[in-house]
């Protein structure tokens, strides 16, 4: 069997194949995913806009530099706070730092890819603080105690089956709720105290504007906007490469990201945050005790490798990606084992292959790949 590091590949590919409850999770959420979005692609040219957004992306990555500075002056002149930071630590002590400076007891938090990158929530757990993931997948798997297996879908290889047994063992239900509705409303019933008494939300990213100093997310659960509007202090974590130029950019990546990562038109809401937010804040008794009236804003923005990335011809392919996850749906080792046989920590398959200065393994030098969704009617079968 081939090993990987510490790993015993071979292994863990075979307990997956024999997994009967992986197997069923992974056929019903895989072909949904993949038959969504063939459904909705039809509504646009999707190679043509596909490439635009890669001219799009290509040309604020040759300005990234340029660009970031932009940032910096425009989220800073709208009341808000930029940290540029250099590496994982940095960006963790960062926050680490605010959260005790400010007395936080409680975070909330929505799906970010970068705070796992970052092994975000166990630096701040070890300083005796609270964090309560709040999409509804990423709830899922932190009262499980795993990480996520797919980008857009972090619980994809749970069944409900699943999800029943781990929320009546860690709730303490002697009869859980069997309909997906009701266990919807049992972790949302759960999850609204902790909105309304937080102290901090923490929130990523899927693109900044360089123009206006503008976030822009997209979610279908609303928990975004409950994160970053009723704690008084957000936190807005992201990766350097997610800056394009002007607001108008916007509008492509918007009729891509949705139909490819979820086959919607639009997700259910797109939110574009510009720097402090102007209501007051209402106290429903926050977890520090203290009463807070100001509101803040900071912007953490990551390189973590990204600039030596952006350096090589190879690399920089992967900071072209815009995290839709659709190439994982059409992915054929993906689809039988999972994301956590299948990916990294935690970006699956090649943007998470360990690096040549990884304790784990020295990869070989990859091909160079586009890092684009797969075209419309391609064979779910076809090697990845």
């Amino acid at each position: 069997m081939q090993r990987l590091g510490s790993r015993d590949m071979g292994a863990e590919i075979e307990r997956a194949l024999s997994n009967p409850n992986l197997q069923r999770a992974l056929d019903n959420a895989m072909a949904t995913l993949y038959g969504r979005r063939g459904a909705v692609l039809g509504s646009i040219d999707f190679e043509a806009l596909r490439r635009r957004a890669r001219e799009l992306k290509e040309r604020a990555l040759a300005r990234n530099d340029e660009l970031l500075a932009q940032v910096v002056e425009r989220v800073t002149e709208l009341g808000g706070t930029v940290a540029v930071t250099a590496n994982a630590a940095e960006a963790r002590d960062y926050i680490a730092a605010l959260a005790r400076d400010r007395g936080v007891r409680r975070v909330v938090k929505a799906k970010s890819m970068v705070s796992e990158e970052i092994h975000l929530n166990s630096a701040l757990e070890e300083r005796g603080i609270e964090v309560v993931e709040t999409d509804l997948g990423e709830r899922i798997i932190q009262l499980a105690g795993e990480r996520p297996s797919h980008l857009i879908v972090p619980a994809v290889h749970k069944t409900k089956d699943d999800i029943i047994d781990l929320l009546a063992r860690t709730m303490g239900l002697a009869d859980p709720p069997t309909q997906a509705e009701d266990l919807t409303r049992l972790i949302r019933v759960d999850l609204r105290e902790r909105f309304l008494t937080a102290d901090m939300g923490i929130t990523g990213a899927n693109f900044v504007v360089a123009e206006t100093g503008t976030l822009v997310l997209v979610e279908n659960e609303g928990n975004i906007r409950l994160s970053s509007q009723l704690p008084p202090v957000h936190v807005a974590l992201t990766g350097r490469e997610k800056i394009v130029e002007t607001l108008a950019d916007i509008a492509t990546f918007l009729e891509l990201l949705p139909r490819s990562g979820t086959g919607q038109l639009l997700t259910s809401y797109v939110s574009l945050i510009t720097g402090v937010p102007s209501t007051e804040v209402t106290d429903f008794g926050r977890a520090t005790g203290e009463t807070v009236h100001e509101r803040e804003f900071h912007l953490v923005i990551v390189d973590n490798g990204r600039s030596t990335a952006a350096a090589d011809p190879q690399l920089r392919e992967a900071l072209y990606c815009i995290r839709c996850g659709a190439c994982l749906n059409a992915c054929a080792p993906y689809t039988r084992v999972g994301g956590h046989v299948y990916g990294s920590d935690p970006y699956p398959g090649a943007s998470g292959a360990p690096g040549p200065t990884s304790p784990r393994v020295t990869p070989k030098p990859a091909r160079s790949t586009v890092c684009v969704p797969p075209a419309p009617g391609a064979p779910r079968s076809a090697p990845s």
